[in-house]
């Protein structure tokens, strides 16, 4: 999600400076923009393709 956040950011700083008095119309903008990232991929982050190391499992046994 880091991509998404970033991107978010952006989007809030430019149209923060675009519409100084107009907070409706960002609003109106973001809720738009965030409801077209739902449905876009190249937003969503790749981490769940990614494995965990060797070193960084814990392994937990119980005994009966």
């Amino acid at each position: 999600m880091k991509n998404y956040f970033d991107k978010l950011d952006k989007k809030v700083s430019h149209y923060k400076n675009k519409y100084p008095t107009k907070p409706r119309k960002v609003a109106a903008k973001l809720a738009f923009w965030n409801a077209k990232c739902i449905f876009k991929k190249e937003l969503i982050s790749s981490n769940k393709n990614t494995f965990v190391k060797q070193s960084d499992k814990i392994n937990i046994a119980f005994c009966l």
